[in-house]
């Protein structure tokens, strides 16, 4: 293990880069989200369901379960019914070569994400290869990017790897499991990441382990999240648990159905987490229950929260929420196949989701939709407009010097092939 010097790629200060929003995977937008939902977009050819969204400066960018990721440029709301690919990256392994983690963005717009291949890869902005680093098992872990520019990702070779810019190792640490969730970084660089052998490690940032948490088993791609001096963890026991910065628990609370995924917070303090008999828990910072809310499926993936504290989230049927603070539903949207990946927020509040069926949706507020496109139309109306007001004589000037070089090309052709073959 060596001593972490700055290096230069900084976290993108867009949207949403990376898992769950930020390094310390609070799933909190400071936008707000859709108020009365409609469809933007749909992106039918993504081959297979892979990660979640997220989104970098003007783009859009997921992974697929067939090697590839996909970068895709804003919409014109006006033009466009469908996202506009700007390219796609193919891992260069075969059919095992699943690409299942979400893409962290940098500061400088080059993405990063793990493979089913055991590797993590560098991609520049405009889609080439930057470079790749090669661990000894699939990374199903999201990168995530520190303050210090430094990567940090795990493997299923049951490691934990800090990563420069530059794709060189800085140190790694050993678990006794493959590592399958997204790391999280605290306030003083510290990292706290999960692990298949039931612990929640806390290692600092030279790679020295600090203390470790037993969560009573396999940890899965349940990621910490933290919040001030509290990190939150969801086990497999069905357990939610609060740990202190030191280690210790500070409180635990059952989750009736059990929990597949991280949990998200509100400004308030509020601790949401979906459970897999068809609920979404509130869950208080002291660990008593807040209120619970049913929904018509699984929630398997974590919910978001926007600047409100509005919790979005997805079922396995085929349906997306949107519920209150308060725990009161405000709407419900339905898709064609059942959320297969956590939601990703834009500045318009725009939500971008997976389904199971590898569609990529866009569903934004109807308001804003629409005025968008009403505004986009009234330019292009008053452009025409100002084309046909425009001085009466110049379309006559344009007919009239187009048919004159018409009549010179004419006239060369004549002189220099017809009089020559006369004579």
């Amino acid at each position: 293990m060596s001593d972490v010097s700055l290096t230069s790629a900084k976290l993108a200060s867009s949207p949403w880069p990376t898992f769950l929003h930020d390094a310390q995977h609070t799933g909190r937008s400071e936008y707000k989200g859709p108020e009365i939902p409609k469809e933007k977009w749909t992106y039918k050819k993504v081959n297979g369901i892979g990660s979640s969204a997220t989104i970098g400066y003007g783009t859009v960018h997921v992974g697929s379960s067939d090697g590839k990721t996909y970068l895709f440029n804003r919409i014109d709301l006006a033009e466009k019914k469908e996202a506009v690919l700007k390219w796609t990256t193919n891992v260069p392994a075969a059919v095992s070569a699943a690409v299942k983690t979400s893409i962290a963005v940098d500061d400088g717009a080059s993405t990063y994400f793990g493979a089913d291949d055991g590797n993590l890869y560098a991609i520049h902005p405009t889609g080439l290869r930057k470079w790749v680093f090669e661990t000894k098992g699939p990374v199903v872990s999201s990168p995530v990017i520190g303050t210090n520019g430094v990567l940090y990702v795990g493997s299923d070779d049951g490691m934990l790897y800090a990563i420069d810019d530059e794709g060189s190792e800085l140190w790694h640490f050993l678990t006794d499991g493959p590592v399958r969730s997204s790391p999280a970084i605290g306030s003083d660089g510290t990292i706290y990441v999960g692990s298949d052998d039931q612990y929640l490690y806390a290692v600092d940032i030279n790679g020295n382990e600090v203390w470790k948490f037993d969560s009573g088993g396999a940890l899965g791609q349940r990621s910490p999240v933290i919040d001030g001096d509290q990190i939150y963890l969801s086990s497999a026991t069905s357990k939610l648990y609060a740990v202190g910065l030191d280690g210790t628990e500070r409180w635990s609370i059952d989750i009736d159905g059990g929990m597949e995924s991280s949990p998200a917070l509100a400004n308030d303090g509020t601790i949401y987490v979906g459970s897999m008999d068809n609920k979404l828990h509130a869950i208080n910072p002291d660990g008593t229950a807040k209120w619970t809310f049913g929904a018509n499926g699984s929630v398997r993936f974590p919910p978001v929260v926007d600047r409100d504290d509005t919790v979005f989230f997805g079922t396995d049927e085929n349906t997306l929420y949107s519920v209150g603070s308060d725990g009161d539903e405000i709407w419900r949207f339905s898709v064609k196949q059942g959320i297969g990946s956590p939601i990703a927020m834009d500045f318009d509040g725009s939500i971008y989701i997976v389904t199971s069926n590898g569609w990529l949706y866009a569903v934004g507020d109807q308001e804003t939709i629409d005025s968008e496109r009403y505004a986009a139309a009234k330019a292009r109306s008053d452009y025409l407009t100002e084309i046909n007001e425009a001085d009466w004589w110049v379309i006559p000037l344009l007919i009239f010097v187009v048919l004159f070089m018409v009549g010179c090309v004419v006239i060369w052709i004549y002189t220099h092939f017809f009089f020559f073959w006369d004579r």
